[in-house]
């Protein structure tokens, strides 16, 4: 793939030119506006001549990072003082129908070890992208099984085009037949009904989010959160909902901040990425059984070292205000995509908590997109699996971190107020769309080994 065609400039102490104009081929689907708002050079920007490559790949790359397009050339001509600007693009396949059967562990690990299928649900997922050509998406999710879910989530990038606002929705049903209701030397405790469904829940959200420019965004965001548990879960654990009532139900106010400086964001290697969040439950005892706030700061950087080699690093730290917190409400390590490589058969429940995540990786086939021909399929799907993103990366790493819990009735304390630590190495794949999958192997502070699946990146 070509990152960006060099020009040529005649007039050589000439310092700026001006963007005269910008030409974009290959767009079907997609709107012209959807890929400008993503670049900060427009018609009638004046730019440094010096600065001229480093625009190139930043803007290629904030359109690239749309997932609109599996692959975006840019090319540029000086002349006479002015800069004329060719974007050529390849769009994706905008509109996946996939069927979901899933075996409802964790970890894949926990479930081989056990081997239960009645932990099985299956169900349908549909992911429609760029609907109107806006950029705008439709995630649709339906099961049934061991877990039933209804969740559908909507974004709309051009509420107010102008003011630079955009719409989230999403609307979560889900019914449970089995949950965690407390941990036990940091292992979650599990709690079953034959043949009902032992906890209810419902919860929306609307989020609108205000970009200053294609890489720094502030949110806010108001919804609703509503849990029902079966009178079993109390009779397990009598702090589930903090001890002071069988329902859960409270508003939720999320204000947060992002400035993503990363280059690639399905796998970065250069940059770095800020992200604050303040979310507050409950307003009000008419309207909310509990009341808490909490805090979360993320910081990732990435440095590329040479062109095979990289090093990153990051932080994290939560923490919540208020000891009137549901038990599923807290912070943990284990769960909802926060882990700890080293640590993956554990559940740590907390109030507080902070990790830092470290590695260096040695590119095998280092990141880059590939231009395939003779594919199978590929005369009837040619635009959609010409240009396949690849890496495959070798890291080595160490992860810490440290977790308190000061909620009420809190009283594991394995795993808490102590440092963990972990060290491993393992496997990264970058293909297909963007899909990333890493393979590891681990040895934390006890001396215990294992191997690891994950298809999250190691840093949020």
């Amino acid at each position: 793939m070509i990152l960006f065609l060099g020009g040529f400039i005649p007039i050589q102490a000439q310092d700026s030119v001006l963007v005269k104009s910008i030409f974009i081929q290959g767009l079907k689907k997609t709107r012209r506006i959807t890929v400008l708002r993503e670049m900060t050079l427009q018609e009638g920007t004046l730019i440094p001549v010096s600065q001229i490559p480093q625009l190139m790949e930043v803007n290629r790359n904030n359109v690239y990072n749309t997932r609109l397009f599996t692959d975006v050339e840019f090319s540029y001509v000086t002349e006479n003082g002015d800069l004329f600007l060719i974007i050529l693009l390849r769009e994706r396949w905008y509109i996946g129908v996939l069927p979901y059967l899933n075996f409802e562990e964790r970890t894949f690990r926990e479930w081989w070890a056990d081997k239960d299928f009645d932990r099985l649900a299956v169900g349908g997922r549909l992911q429609w992208r760029n609907i109107s050509g806006y950029g705008d998406r439709l995630d649709f999710h339906l099961q049934e099984g061991y877990t039933r879910v209804l969740q559908v989530n909507y974004f709309y990038p051009f509420l107010f085009r102008k003011a630079k606002i955009d719409l989230g929705i999403l609307y979560t049903y889900t019914a449970n037949k089995e949950i965690g209701y407390v941990t036990d030397s940091a292992i979650l405790q599990l709690a079953r009904l034959p043949g009902k469904k032992i906890r209810f829940t419902q919860s929306g959200m609307i989020d609108f989010t205000k970009r200053f420019s294609p890489r720094n965004r502030l949110s806010f965001g108001i919804g609703y959160q509503y849990f029902h548990p079966n009178d079993t879960v109390f009779e397990l654990n009598p702090y589930y909902l903090s001890g002071k009532t069988e329902l859960a139900y409270y508003p939720i106010f999320r204000l947060g901040y992002s400035l993503d400086q990363r280059d690639w964001k399905a796998f970065p290697l250069k940059g770095y990425r800020v992200t604050l969040q303040v979310r507050k439950a409950g307003v009000l005892h008419l309207f909310s059984t509990h009341h808490f706030t909490q805090v979360s700061v993320y910081f990732s950087k990435y440095h590329a070292l040479t062109s095979r080699w990289n090093f990153s690093w990051g932080i994290a730290h939560l923490n919540t205000i208020g000891r009137n917190i549901p038990f599923f409400d807290k912070h943990f390590i284990g769960l909802n995509g926060y882990f700890l490589r080293g640590y993956e058969t554990y559940v740590i429940d907390a109030t507080w908590f902070q990790t830092l995540h470290a590695e260096i990786k040695y590119g095998l086939i280092p990141r880059q997109i590939v231009t395939f021909n003779g594919l199978p399929l590929q005369k009837k799907f040619n635009k959609f699996l010409t240009d396949i993103p690849i890496a495959v990366y070798v890291s080595l790493f160490s992860d810490h971190g440290y977790a308190e819990d000061h909620s009420i009735g809190a009283t594991d304390t394995y795993l808490k107020e102590r440092w963990l630590r972990s060290i491993g190495v393992g496997l990264q794949l970058l293909t297909i769309y963007d899909n990333y999958f890493r393979f590891e192997y681990s040895i934390n502070h006890f001396g215990k080994t294992g191997f690891a699946f994950n298809w999250r990146l190691p840093l949020r």
